[in-house]
């Protein structure tokens, strides 16, 4: 059975006395120090990752998603640890 989506597909949060900055650029000027960026699913994170990774020149990209343990045939998952980090293009 199908239904409706759950996800509201235009989010906001309305916060008083700050505006909201659009665009790339105007985005990356505002951020800085440690950033982490939530998407719903199905939202090309890799394309948010290269655009604030041209702007932000990050040392370090890690994408939680690669942290997840990989599923194997016998065991279901695999006993090895891993983590996915994504080397910046600027360093």
């Amino acid at each position: 059975m199908t239904g409706p989506s759950n996800y509201d597909k235009a989010p906001s949060v309305n916060v008083p006395g700050h505006a909201c900055d659009v665009g790339w650029d105007a985005i990356a000027a505002r951020l800085g120090g440690v950033v982490a960026v939530e998407c719903y699913p199905g939202v090309d994170d890799l394309e948010i990752i290269r655009q604030l990774e041209r702007r932000l020149l990050p040392a370090l990209v890690v994408r939680a998603s690669g942290a997840l343990r990989p599923q194997t045939p016998s065991t279901g998952w695999s006993s090895r640890s891993w983590a996915a980090t994504i080397p910046s293009s600027g360093s």
